[in-house]
């Protein structure tokens, strides 16, 4: 179990959102000195504190000769943060990025700003899923389901492979994907853009949305399935979820079994997840194992080992742990810990990949923020889950089909497992 982990390094999936909820920086010119200040400070502070000294295969030295040249030739706060965000992504890290002072003040300021629907790559389309209904794109008619042809006149595939290039390499394909396609419909509040979809029939619309900043989604979701299991959603791994998914527990003995939801669960506070983890253990379990540069504990007081076990108040019970591209950090540590421990059999898609700690910002000389990956980890059966993800026992990939018809496959297959486990 984590002691105080909470306050010895930054929850992680805030900073995940901020990367997949780009804001675009404004296009202020920055004078030449100050450009090679925040070049340098960037620099230098990944240098030293990164916690891979071969910086998963990178040279930072020939990196710093090439990207400073640019960065001085740069006109504009656009192009000299997207230099540094290039020359940042070449390390393929998930959590080592660089926030133009807008993006930060956006996030001081009252969290993400949404379009109010994601575009995921389904059956090799782009694919609308998950309309908020509160969203203006949802009341211009979207619908989940509907194929994108274009936005604000350029055909998709251009698009996308415009945004790919912006969003550079990450740990794995699936986390630049998706930033690849947060970027294709992010910008400010109040900012509008066209679609044109293409309907189930064949027939084409153009939708205008503008974004807007909603009110978060509660991060905990249950209820009691026809089939006596109870379903258990986990948006976030914040700390005030600990206290809801305790009162669940204590009413979950009288359950069949339980299905974890951690799909689109981006991470956060290590304690408060472990914690959650360690309701359905009675034995103390290893879930990992801390890797830093000099193989010493990052932040006193957190442990180089990081173990989980309730004792006599965990749940016994069967339980499926449901997972998708989008569950990452915190997240996947949770649910690599039941898989390895044989705890739970692990249903949806590969996991992100996305799991190293940041342990504060890095506040720069112009007000902008640079997070660095200062540890990594190594699980209980001495696997780097940061590239990799979690692989699903039961691989169950969403198709175009599934999202018309408002099925989910995932949860189904997972139900049918538990119920045949009396």
């Amino acid at each position: 179990m984590l002691h105080n982990l909470a306050n010895k390094f930054r929850s992680i999936a805030p900073i995940f959102l901020l990367i997949l909820g780009i804001v675009i920086p404004t296009n202020a010119q920055i004078s030449a000195q100050e450009r090679l200040a925040v070049f340098d400070q960037v620099w230098s502070a990944i240098n030293e504190r990164y916690y891979d000294k071969s910086f998963n295969g990178i040279d930072w030295e020939k990196s710093r000769r090439i990207y400073r040249k640019k960065a001085v030739k740069s006109s504009s706060g656009n192009k000299f943060f997207a230099i540094l965000d290039e020359m940042v992504s070449q390390i393929r890290d998930s959590h080592t990025r660089v926030y133009s002072p807008d993006q930060v003040e956006a996030r001081r300021s009252g969290g993400s700003t949404s379009a109010g629907f994601r575009i995921e790559i389904l059956d090799e389309l782009p694919v609308v899923i998950e309309v908020d209904p509160r969203s203006d794109a949802a009341l211009n008619g979207l619908q989940n389901g509907m194929i994108v042809r274009s936005i604000d006149g350029v055909p998709f595939k251009k698009a996308f492979k415009a945004a790919e290039k912006r969003a550079g390499v990450s740990s794995s394909a699936r986390s630049a994907t998706l930033r690849a396609l947060s970027l294709l419909i992010s910008g400010i509040a109040g900012s509008s853009s066209v679609l044109e979809v293409q309907n189930v029939d064949g027939s084409r619309k153009t939708i205008r949305f503008e974004r807007s900043r909603f009110k978060k989604t509660p991060p905990v979701e249950s209820r009691l399935l026809k089939s006596g299991i109870l379903y258990v959603k986990l948006r976030s791994f914040e700390p005030d979820v600990l206290e809801s998914f305790e009162n669940l527990i204590g009413k979950a003995d009288s359950a069949r079994g339980m299905i974890l939801d951690l799909r689109s669960n981006s991470g956060g506070d290590g304690e408060t997840g472990l914690a959650i983890a360690g309701k359905f253990f009675r034995d103390k379990k290893l879930v990992a194992e801390i890797i830093t540069r000099n193989g010493k504990p990052p932040v006193p007081g957190i442990p180089m080992k990081l173990e989980i076990g309730a004792g006599e108040g965990a749940f016994v019970g069967p339980v499926a742990v449901l997972i998708d591209q989008r569950t990452a950090s915190t997240a996947e540590l949770v649910a690599n810990a039941f898989q390895e421990h044989k705890r739970a059999r692990v249903f949806g898609e590969v996991s992100c990949g996305c799991v190293v700690a940041v342990i504060q910002p890095l506040e720069l000389s112009n007000g902008g923020e640079l997070t660095i990956s200062e540890f990594g980890f190594l699980t209980f059966a001495g696997k780097k889950l940061e590239g990799q993800g979690v692989i699903p026992e039961v691989m169950v990939p969403q198709s175009i089909k599934d999202i018309i018809e408002g099925r989910d496959r995932v949860l189904e297959a997972a139900e049918i497992y538990l119920s045949s486990r009396d």
